[in-house]
């Protein structure tokens, strides 16, 4: 099991130090050299404190950290509950629903899923909030998670409507825009992936680092794959690649979109699930640390 870096002592009486050459802010990355441990950065206002201690998750405010928290936990219970509504409620509805009756229970259905993509879309945005209201590097990560969820979870709310019923189709029939919302969120999977690399390295969790790195790596690929795969089916029904068997190609896209990729995103689902546990030990470890010694000045 991974133990989460700890700190050295800090003590409250020591006077303040000049900030070696090379330190610089991990915010703006200005360089701090020859200005006091106990100030500010004179470019973006982050504390000096922050620079200097590292970026362990441990030394992290703890508020910012229970934000990461609850988007995590919530990413995981709407993306269930999603599942679980989607798999029963159609039968559910077919089974007990009858006319009329029918419509407003799909309608009622509809508004559910709605409103657990719109509180998935939330957990998102915690989960990628920036530790500083700054400028820290690495916010392209968090703006590509956060433009791909949002776009794929749009675009699925548009198709439950049947806003997209009579969209344009590709030659085999299929609609264009049919899984291009799947596509997206796969997508936004594979990077939140590469994010919560990051973040779990930060808390000490070299495992899950390891695993979520790679599961961000085999969903790209799997969706490259479908992607290709979807590409030269489209050929084929074009007439673009004649001979080649279409049908047998748009059977594997359909299994590898079926089983591969699902398969791969229950596996990025356990790993979010497993940061937000290990997130409140960290919390509560740099909730201590604050407030038992001196390590943070106060904001400006």
């Amino acid at each position: 099991m991974d133990t989460p870096f700890t700190p050295a002592s800090l003590r409250d009486d020591a006077r303040p130090e000049v900030v070696p050459t090379g330190v610089v802010c991990r915010a703006c990355e200005y360089e701090l050299g020859g200005l006091l441990t106990d100030g500010y950065c004179p470019e973006c206002g982050l504390p000096i404190q922050a620079s200097m201690r590292g970026d362990a998750l441990v030394l992290a405010e703890p508020a910012w950290l229970g934000r990461l928290q609850r988007g995590a936990w919530a990413v995981v219970w709407t993306t269930l509950a999603w599942l679980g509504i989607r798999a029963a409620g159609g039968p559910g509805i077919a089974l007990l629903s009858q006319g009329s009756s029918t419509l407003i229970a799909s309608l009622v259905l509809k508004v559910v899923l709605t409103g657990l993509s719109l509180w998935f879309l939330l957990g998102i945005w915690n989960l990628t909030t920036p530790e500083h209201d700054l400028k820290p590097r690495g916010r392209q990560l968090i703006y590509a998670v956060r433009i791909l969820m949002i776009s794929g979870v749009v675009l699925n709310v548009v198709q439950r409507f049947g806003t997209l019923s009579r969209a344009p189709k590709v030659p085999g029939g299929m609609l264009a825009y049919d899984w291009l919302d799947e596509f997206l969120a796969a997508a936004g999977w594979a990077v939140l992936m590469f994010h919560l690399t990051q973040l779990a390295r930060r808390g000490g969790a070299a495992k899950m680092s390891n695993s979520a790195w790679i599961t961000g790596w085999f969903i790209a690929v799997s969706l490259g794959v479908a992607i290709v795969t979807l590409l030269i089916g489209v050929l084929v029904a074009l007439a673009v690649v004649p001979g080649t068997p279409g049908g047998l190609l748009m059977a594997i896209l359909g299994c590898w979109g079926a089983v591969v990729i699902p398969i791969a995103l229950i596996f990025a689902l356990i790993l979010v699930g497993q940061f937000a546990h290990r997130l409140d030990l960290v919390r509560h470890r740099a909730a201590a640390i604050r407030s038992h010694q001196r390590f943070w000045p106060e904001a400006k």
